[in-house]
């Protein structure tokens, strides 16, 4: 699918460290639910919020995307934020994205967990004007109106929000089972697995 072929186009950005089947559900669900054209997973290089965790090298994480959607119809792993180098910020992404697919609607999608962060972000107005932003929540959740960051109003009234089932599963603990040596099928794509276990990935760096 070329670029001006798309109208609508889903963005997830993440470390992906590892990917797992919550990352593909969400991915997949919400191609099916709001009608996307194409999600793409981006990997991010250098997440600033992020920078004092140790990460899998950047070439890693995207290979193991890759290897995930590869069955995946309209579901693709981006390169973008490793291409470009540095630290990682989403208003560049979108930027980039603007003009790669300049007839597309560019949707940005967040977990709840991340709206309270959203005031924190760099240069998170520009992230609004680029694109919507989606929030995805559990059926019956309810937000926190407690919020130590909150959300500016003229920003928050501009949030859209998706309902989802979601999967329990996260990259922190898959990673913690593999520093444990045990076992994450079900948990992450076999084929994901594989490359895990050829590259000795995870093995003794969370110990």
């Amino acid at each position: 699918m070329v670029s001006d072929q798309i109208n609508k186009l889903g963005i997830i950005g993440g470390t992906f460290d590892p990917i797992h089947i919550g990352h593909l559900h969400l991915a997949s669900a919400l191609k099916t639910k709001i009608g996307f054209d194409k999600v793409l997973l981006v990997v991010a290089n250098d997440p600033w919020m992020k920078s004092k965790r140790n990460l899998t090298s950047a070439n890693h994480r995207f290979e193991m995307v890759k290897i995930a959607v590869s069955g995946l119809v309209g579901v693709e792993a981006s390169d973008l934020e490793i291409a470009r180098g540095g630290v990682t910020y989403s208003a560049d992404t979108l930027y980039e994205l603007s003009n790669k697919f300049p007839n597309a609607e560019l949707n940005f999608i967040i977990g709840s967990d991340l709206v309270e962060e959203l005031a924190l972000w760099d240069r998170v107005e520009e992230i609004f004007e680029l694109a919507k932003v989606l929030v995805v929540t559990r059926p019956q959740s309810v937000e926190s109106n407690s919020m130590s960051n909150p959300v500016p109003n003229s920003l928050a009234s501009r949030l859209e929000y998706v309902e989802l089932e979601a999967i329990e599963v996260s990259s922190t603990n898959v990673r913690n089972r593999l520093a444990m040596q045990l076992s994450v099928q079900g948990l992450v794509p076999a084929n994901v697995i594989d490359y895990i276990a050829k590259h000795h990935l995870y093995s003794d760096k969370f110990k």
